[in-house]
C-alpha cells in the first residue's frame, strides 16, 4: 500500500483503499477534466492527484503498469527510422543488387570482345570496388547524428529524429504564455488587504502552499517573505483548474475580471493580488524569426485574456486567445491544422498533453514535467530560443543531407563507366586497387561535408 497526495505522479496501477481525490488523467487518456475516484476505483499510473490524499494498494508492478507500456510504446517509436533514412536504406539495397548485374554484364562485354580473362575480370572487379554503397548508407545517419549532437549541445534534446524531416512542411506554431513565452516565476507586484495583515497572510499561505500552480507559489513566496506562517488546515480541498483553490469556506483565485487573484471567505473579500510575469528576453527575437519565415504564430493561454493580449503585443504575436481551458487547446489546434496546415505546438505542463500528444510536431519545455517531456519530440532545454535553434539545425541537416546524397550520387554516376572501361579506348585504366581508394575518399568526402561548421 502507498500514500498518494495532492500533487503526486501516481507511479503504478491500483486501487483505492481509503480517501477521496481527484485525478488528472489527460496524460493518458487525453481528457483534462479531473475524474473523482473513491474506494475501490481504478488509479492510472501517469496520472497526476488534483486535490486530496489517498490510500493505494498496488494491483500491477513497475513493468507491467499502464504508463510502463506507455512509455515502452513511446520508446519503440523513437527507434523508428526517418522516412528519408528508410529510402535511403531500400536505394542501398536495391543499388547493391543493379551493381552486381553491372559487374557480371562489364565481365561478359570484356571476355567476349577480348578473350582476356584477366582484363575482364579487373574491369568487373573495379566496378564493384568504386561502387560501393559506403557513401550512400553513411549520407543521412551521419549528417543526422551531428545534427542531434550539436542540437543538444545548444540545449535542444530531439528525442524523435524524424522531426528534423517533418519541420519543413510546419505552417503554423502555438505556443503556451506561462514558462514558454514567460519566464513561468510570477511575482506579486501588488498586494491589498481588507482584514489584518498577519491573519490575511497566514491564511494566503496556507491555501496556496496546497497547489503547484505558478501563481500559487507566488502567494506564497510573497507571505513567507513577509514571516508568515503556515498554520491554518483545512478538512476539503478542491483545486478548480483555471480558477482556483477552495479550502472549507475560503477561496483563492481569480477574480470576475480575471486579472487579480482574490482571497474569500465565502463571499467576504480579504485582500486582492497582482501577479506578474516577465516575459523572456529572448521571446521578440524567436517570434520575428518565424514571421520571416511565413509560419503563422499563435498565443493560447489560460490566463486572463488582458493579460494575453498584453503579452503578445510585446513579442508581436497578432493571432492570440486568452481563458482557453486545457481541454479547450486540443480544439483550437485542430481548428488551426484545418486553416492553416501541419501546425507544431509548444507546452510546459500536463495540462499541455493532450495537444501536445496530437500536434504534428511537440515541443517542451526544459522546465515542464517529466511526463510532458516524454511526449514531447524535441525537449527545448535552452528555453523558447531552442525553438530557433531547432529550426535552424533542421534546415543545415536537410542540406548537408542532400548535399552528401547529391554527391554520392554524382560520384558512382561518373565512377562507374571509368570503372567499366569506357575510357579504355584513350588510354585510361581505373585498377581495382585505385577504384578502392576512390571509393574511400568519397566515403571521406561525405563525413568532412557531414562535419563542417
Amino acid at each position: 500500500m502507498i500514500l498518494l497526495k495532492q500533487g503526486s505522479i501516481i507511479p503504478v496501477d491500483g486501487k483505492v483503499l481509503q480517501g477521496e481525490v481527484e485525478v488528472d488523467e489527460s496524460l493518458i487518456t487525453g481528457e483534462s477534466k479531473p475524474l473523482l475516484k473513491r474506494e475501490g476505483n481504478l488509479l492510472i499510473s501517469g496520472s497526476v492527484i488534483v486535490a486530496g490524499s489517498v490510500k493505494m494498494r498496488v494491483e500491477k508492478g513497475v513493468n507491467q503498469s499502464f504508463l510502463a507500456m506507455l512509455l515502452k510504446q513511446i520508446e519503440e517509436a523513437i527507434q523508428l527510422k526517418p522516412q528519408s533514412q528508410r529510402l535511403a536504406d531500400l536505394f542501398s539495397h536495391c543499388f547493391v543488387q543493379v551493381v552486381i548485374i553491372v559487374s557480371a554484364l562489364v565481365f561478359l562485354y570484356w571476355y567476349l570482345s577480348t578473350a582476356d580473362a584477366l582484363k575482364s575480370f579487373n574491369f568487373a572487379l573495379s566496378v564493384l570496388v568504386i561502387s560501393c554503397p559506403c557513401a550512400f548508407g553513411i549520407a543521412i545517419p551521419l549528417a543526422l547524428s551531428i545534427g542531434l549532437i550539436r542540437s543538444y549541445k545548444k540545449g535542444v534534446v530531439v528525442k524523435n529524429p524524424g522531426a528534423l524531416e517533418r519541420v519543413r512542411n510546419v505552417k503554423a506554431i502555438v505556443l503556451d504564455k506561462t514558462g514558454t513565452i514567460t519566464e513561468g516565476k510570477p511575482r506579486i507586484s501588488a498586494f491589498k488587504f481588507y482584514k489584518n495583515e498577519d491573519l490575511v497572510l497566514g491564511i494566503a499561505l496556507s491555501i496556496a502552499s496546497l497547489s503547484s500552480h505558478p501563481y500559487s507559489k507566488a502567494i506564497a513566496r510573497f507571505a513567507e517573505e513577509r514571516g508568515a506562517k503556515s498554520t491554518y488546515s483545512f478538512t476539503e480541498v478542491k483545486e478548480i483548474p483555471g480558477y482556483g483553490i477552495k479550502a472549507d469556506d475560503y477561496f483563492l483565485g481569480r477574480t470576475e475580471d480575471d486579472d487579480k487573484i482574490v482571497l474569500r471567505l465565502k463571499e467576504e473579500k480579504l485582500a486582492e493580488s497582482l501577479p506578474e510575469d516577465n516575459i523572456r528576453s529572448e521571446a521578440k527575437e524567436v517570434i520575428d524569426y518565424f514571421k520571416e519565415k511565413g509560419i503563422k504564430v499563435f498565443l493560447l493561454s489560460g490566463d486572463s485574456p488582458r493579460r494575453v493580449e498584453k503579452v503578445a503585443l510585446a513579442v508581436g504575436i497578432e493571432h492570440y486567445a486568452g481563458g482557453v481551458k486545457p481541454g479547450d487547446k486540443l480544439a483550437y489546434l485542430q481548428k488551426i491544422e484545418r486553416e492553416y496546415g501541419f501546425c507544431a505546438m509548444v507546452g510546459d505542463g500536463l495540462n499541455d498533453a493532450p495537444a501536445l500528444a496530437k500536434a504534428y510536431i511537440s515541443f517542451v519545455m526544459g522546465e515542464g514535467v517529466d511526463l510532458s517531456k516524454r511526449i514531447g519530440d524535441v525537449v527545448l532545454l535552452s528555453g523558447i530560443k531552442g525553438l530557433k535553434i531547432f529550426f535552424q539545425m533542421a534546415e543545415k541537416t536537410s542540406r548537408r543531407i542532400k548535399q552528401n546524397l547529391f554527391w554520392a550520387f554524382i560520384y558512382n554516376l561518373l565512377g562507374i563507366p571509368i570503372a567499366a572501361g569506357a575510357l579504355s579506348g584513350l588510354g585510361v585504366y581505373l585498377k581495382p586497387e585505385f577504384a578502392g581508394l576512390m571509393m574511400v575518399f568519397s566515403s571521406l568526402s561525405v563525413v568532412l561535408n557531414s562535419i563542417r561548421k
